[in-house]
């Protein structure tokens, strides 16, 4: 079963928004997220992975429904 973590980094790492973007439209910083992508963390937090998770959810519907 995959967890909302491992699908997060998943989304992540498919998206066509750069880091850069990402950051500034969630307001996480680009270090966590690189940081997040390299597997650092064992337990990131649950409050940024789902603020993470629903913008790229959020993104990859915009892009099926264009």
């Amino acid at each position: 079963m995959t967890t909302l973590l491992q699908k997060t980094i998943e989304l992540l790492r498919n998206t066509d928004s750069s880091i850069d973007r990402v950051s500034a439209e969630t307001g996480l910083g680009r270090r966590w997220l690189y940081r997040l992508l390299d597997g650092d963390f064992q337990d990131p937090g649950v409050n940024k992975i789902e603020k993470l998770h629903r913008y790229l959810t959020s993104q990859e519907e915009e892009k099926g429904a264009a």
